[in-house]
């Protein structure tokens, strides 16, 4: 067997444990949000609030969507959301709502998401684990 097919196995593998592992968190994060008494769960549509309102100093969203348009990260949309609430959503040009584009590498983001929640509800101690 060449080395490149045994990387290609390997990375294969990898992939199919992160998708296992990501989906046993999110099945972790689901049930326990069964028990906890909810009136509002995103279903189709979310809910919008101000920043204010659910904690967040909106001066320094505004500084942070102003720093990313002026440096040109090359970020096409922020969506920022609190309590379930989006409280931040903005699109740069020529990026629309109603446009469909690409996404790549988002694997991390979520990742990291999920292993922030995962240590905020004592699933996990730490990142190292």
């Amino acid at each position: 067997m060449r080395i490149t097919d045994k990387l290609k196995k390997t990375s294969s593998k990898r992939g199919i444990i992160f998708l296992l592992v990501s989906c046993h968190i999110l099945t972790c994060l689901y049930t326990s949000n069964l028990h906890a008494k909810q009136d509002y769960w995103p279903t189709k549509t979310w809910r919008y609030s101000s920043p204010e309102a659910q904690g967040v100093d909106s001066d320094k969203l505004s500084v942070m969507l102003t720093e990313i348009r002026h440096r040109n990260y090359g970020i096409k949309n922020v969506t920022v959301i609190r309590n379930a609430y989006v409280i931040a959503d903005a699109n740069y040009y020529p990026y629309q709502d109603y446009l469909s584009h690409p996404i790549y590498s988002n694997k991390n983001s979520i990742v990291s998401g999920l292993t922030g929640i995962a240590i905020e509800k004592g699933y996990l101690q730490n990142t190292s684990q």
